[in-house]
């Protein structure tokens, strides 16, 4: 999610949920045109909700692997965390195990200068 539309100069002119007739381009949360867009001002109010909506999935990942940093430093325990909380971290990090392996987003502590 977001689809855009551009004019003819190549710049965005509209963002959607859903693609559209012209808005078939879908854009990443790190697009620099989308990002660009929403910050010029010139982003109707519902092309920010696009944009946080479009952020969700990459943020969650990111709280995913600060959550298993934070296990694996010790500084919180996995059984501190709310049942919901434990199954839904257990459950999505079996899942991408079978999907091919954990990518963490995070460098492992010997890649930090």
């Amino acid at each position: 999610m977001p689809y855009a539309r551009r004019d003819p100069d190549g710049r965005i002119e509209a963002l959607f949920s859903e693609p559209q007739e012209g808005a078939e381009e879908f854009l990443t949360p790190d697009n620099p045109d989308l990002e660009a867009f929403l910050a010029g001002g010139d982003a109707e109010p519902d092309d920010s909700a696009v944009y946080l909506s479009a952020t969700d999935t990459a943020l969650a990942r990111v709280l995913e692997d600060l959550i298993e940093l934070l296990v694996q430093k010790g500084v919180l325990l996995y059984t501190e965390l709310p049942g919901d909380a434990q199954r839904k971290l257990s459950r999505r990090r079996r899942i991408r195990e079978h999907l091919g392996g954990v990518h963490p987003l995070l460098p492992e502590d010997d890649d930090i200068l």
